[in-house]
């Protein structure tokens, strides 16, 4: 089959197009992919953080009250933690519901 001019220059338009539009949108989802892998990151190593230095804490109060053995949520799970984990829950949506009206 042979392409008239007319239809070989129209076809190596549309595929310079195509691949022009494709490499744009690559590299924008790169770019935005990337920045939130980034936060992402960041966000664990925080956590990551902050529970090392909770479970040093828990575990040097158990060596100086000299416990031999804990008493765990799945045993006894008092009315105070009830009401820090729904504490800890009404923070994490408000602070997503911040997140969320930054980013519209």
């Amino acid at each position: 089959m042979k392409l008239t001019k007319e239809e070989f220059s129209l076809q190596y338009i549309t595929d310079t197009v195509t691949e022009q539009v494709t490499r744009s949108v690559q590299a924008s989802l790169n770019q935005t992919i990337s920045k939130e892998i980034n936060r992402i990151r960041l966000g664990a190593n925080n956590i990551d953080r902050n529970t090392q230095i909770l479970i040093e804490m828990v575990q040097g109060h158990i060596q100086m009250q000299n416990l031999e053995y804990v008493i765990t949520t799945d045993m006894v799970k008092p009315p105070f933690l009830k009401d820090i984990e729904g504490i800890v829950q009404e923070r994490i949506e408000k602070q997503k519901q911040r997140k969320d009206s930054r980013e519209r």
